[in-house]
């Protein structure tokens, strides 16, 4: 299982493409992948279950074309977006 931390999840920046937590995943289809469109940074209160603030990120998964609000420690980072 992977080691939570803030470090993982206030990295993100809108562009990356990530993929689900396997946690999130149903039971019956693969991960899905997709592109981050907008961050909300501190979203979610800092006395949720992680003990800590944590990010909103809005994500255009590419398989499904469904547009989805998460909390950023349930994504994980595959590629991040090109530096400008």
């Amino acid at each position: 299982m992977q080691d939570y931390t803030e470090e993982l999840w206030h990295n993100f920046s809108v562009g990356d493409i990530v993929t689900e937590d396997p946690l999130i995943i149903p039971p019956d289809r693969s991960p899905w992948h997709g592109v981050v469109v907008k961050i909300q940074r501190g979203y979610y209160e800092a006395d949720s279950w992680l003990d800590a603030g944590e990010d909103m990120m809005i994500i255009y998964w590419f398989k499904s074309a469904v547009i989805e609000q998460l909390p950023c420690s349930v994504v994980i980072l595959v590629q991040p977006a090109p530096k400008k």
